[in-house]
């Protein structure tokens, strides 16, 4: 499992959050993958999105090698909190390849914060 991790402080309780994932990965074999968007506050952990994955199985080329696919995901989120936010981005290859984040991609975990 892989993971972008980033915290943020609200300045209001009202405020959202805009929270983009810029994710470049080598898919090795037959390999794909599941991500997920979490949210901690106070030790209480919420999936932003898809209750389930937010994406699925991407990245399922059957046994071919493929280098620098590019991913991008945004999400908005309405935490209605003043208290201190973990965001944290989950990816998890689940077919017995593997998936690699790319050195020379661009890769992050960006948070903005819109005052409510």
């Amino acid at each position: 499992t892989m993971e972008f991790e980033t915290t943020v402080t609200p300045i209001a309780s009202s405020s959202k959050f805009l929270v983009m994932l810029n994710l470049t990965v080598d898919n090795i074999g037959d390999s794909h993958f599941d991500g997920q968007l979490r949210r901690n506050v106070s030790s209480s952990e919420t999936t932003i999105g898809d209750t389930g994955n937010a994406f699925n199985d991407n990245g399922n080329w059957g046994s071919d090698n493929f280098h620098g696919q590019g991913y991008t995901m945004t999400f908005l989120d309405t935490p209605n909190t003043s208290s201190q936010i973990n965001y944290r981005f989950y990816i998890r290859e689940n077919s017995g390849g593997r998936i690699r984040l790319m050195s020379t991609g661009p890769c992050g975990l960006t948070v903005m914060e819109i005052k409510g």
